[in-house]
């Protein structure tokens, strides 16, 4: 289930503004992934508020409905957010990770979480600590992150 990991990397910390956590997905979403619909919502979320960020610079590109389902859309979806950002392995999932190294230990790019976590901390800080406060967020998510937030500072 989607959910708050605590970071355990300076340098992750650093691109997170000095965050203590970052929001994490417990299995990896895309072709062939676990999907658990409520880290697939996540992903979503993440990549709607992304493309709502960024709608001048992309205005070909269409929102997800955040339905917690992974499909082609989604996968494309992610394919557009890798490739547009240029440094996370352009292959469609999204993987989970502990939050102790920014790279993956393979092709030595960084994690697409954690992509999207720092880019969602620099344009909204405001709402990183309780995601469910931004008016973006999916009920389900909402209501799947419902009850009090771990304290990871």
């Amino acid at each position: 289930m989607a959910h708050k990991e605590s970071v355990q990397n300076e340098d992750l910390k650093e691109q997170l503004g000095g965050r203590n956590f970052f929001w994490n997905v417990s299995s990896s979403v895309g072709y062939t992934c676990t999907n658990k619909p409520a880290d697939v919502l996540l992903v979503q979320f993440f990549l709607n508020r992304w493309l709502a960020d960024y709608k001048e610079d992309l205005p070909d590109w269409k929102p997800l409905v955040p339905d917690g389902k992974f499909g082609g859309k989604t996968w494309r979806m992610i394919k557009n957010y890798q490739g547009w950002r240029g440094w996370p392995v352009n292959d469609g999932a999204v993987g989970t990770t502990n939050g102790t190294r920014l790279y993956t230990p393979k092709q030595g790019k960084v994690y697409t979480i954690l992509l999207m976590n720092c880019d969602y901390n620099a344009d909204h800080p405001q709402w990183f600590d309780d995601i469910r406060m931004d008016p973006m967020v999916p009920v389900e998510l909402t209501n799947i992150l419902s009850g009090p937030m771990p304290d990871l500072g």
